[in-house]
């Protein structure tokens, strides 16, 4: 075993190595720079005065906007796919709460909607704050040593701002009505400033103190447990689709269904869907099955009786 753990160690550091580097795209640079200028454009918009955010619901859409600057900027890309309970769970909210946000943002103008998730696809979001030329950011990057690495310097220091202040905004102690969320953006505000070069200072000891005032008012865990939820939620997800490829494929392709992934479990196939008597799957049955198998990938479940194993081709 320390001789697969050596190997293992070595390849990952030779693929390390090898992988793409900053500048090797031929567009890199100018994918960087237009990365760059739409978050720091809608950043500054957003932050400028807060206008549109001072409203009910404000808040929650505050964290959501700010979200997908953060997964812009560490995607090097001025548009992502984002589904709404990994944007909830970053932002500390519950689903229909990123979802309705979402729909708010698009609705003033902020984020645009490329294109709708489709099976396993999520929503593809663009942020829709972009400034018309990039001369000024150009020359605010070439004043700066290593020019050709610049616009990635300043997009991950960005994102290290980000994520500092969304780890704030969204701890438990400020998950709840939208005033709470506001309380929770405002220390975030105090913290990191999101267009700050460097990390914020004192992290660490801040978010200590907030756990052990969550824990006195009976709040620690509302996270994780949002967090576990998801997560089943996914799994029932992943195996509605693993059950459609199998339902949809010719009679005799398909002698296995297709397998778990991580982090959905150990590999193996996934199980049929529990049926009712009408032949139509069960989610009730489902979620309660993800739940309890979250951990062992379906290993347990084999309840062939509630299940239509035979229904190849019916939906």
């Amino acid at each position: 075993m320390d001789v697969l753990g050596r190997d293992w160690e070595r390849a990952v550091k030779a693929a390390s190595r090898s992988g793409p580097r900053p500048g090797s795209d031929p567009g890199w640079r100018e994918r960087s720079l237009s990365t760059l200028s739409a978050v720091t454009a809608t950043l500054r918009a957003m932050r400028a005065g807060r206008v549109g955010f001072d409203m009910p619901g404000g808040a929650s859409r505050l964290r959501v906007l700010t979200a997908l600057c953060l997964l812009c900027a560490r995607a090097n890309r001025t548009d992502v796919q984002a589904d709404v309970r990994r944007l909830a769970l970053m932002c500390g909210v519950g689903r229909e709460t990123a979802r309705t946000a979402l729909e708010r943002l698009r609705a003033d103008g902020w984020v645009t909607l490329e294109r709708r998730g489709e099976g396993r696809s999520a929503n593809r979001w663009a942020l829709a704050r972009k400034p018309g030329g990039m001369d000024a950011l150009t020359v605010s990057c070439q004043g700066r040593s290593q020019v050709e690495h610049a616009p990635w310097s300043m997009l991950s220091d960005i994102a290290g701002r980000l994520s500092g202040w969304l780890s704030l905004c969204s701890h438990d102690l400020f998950q709840g009505p939208d005033r709470s969320r506001a309380e929770g953006n405002a220390l975030a505000d105090t913290c990191c400033d999101p267009l700050g070069t460097g990390p914020a200072p004192g992290l660490a000891r801040l978010t200590r103190r907030l756990d052990t005032e969550a824990a006195r008012l009976g709040k620690a865990g509302i996270g994780a447990n949002r967090r576990d939820s998801y997560e089943r939620e996914r799994l029932a997800w992943a195996w509605w689709q693993a059950e459609l490829t199998w339902m949809r494929s010719p009679a005799g392709t398909a002698k296995r269904r297709p397998r778990c992934a991580p982090p959905a479990g150990p590999s193996g196939p996934f199980p049929p869907m529990p049926r009712r008597r009408d032949g139509k799957v069960s989610w009730r049955q489902a979620r309660i099955a993800a739940r309890s198998n979250a951990e062992s990938g379906f290993r347990g479940y084999n309840d062939r009786s509630a299940s239509a194993d035979g229904k190849r081709n019916q939906i």
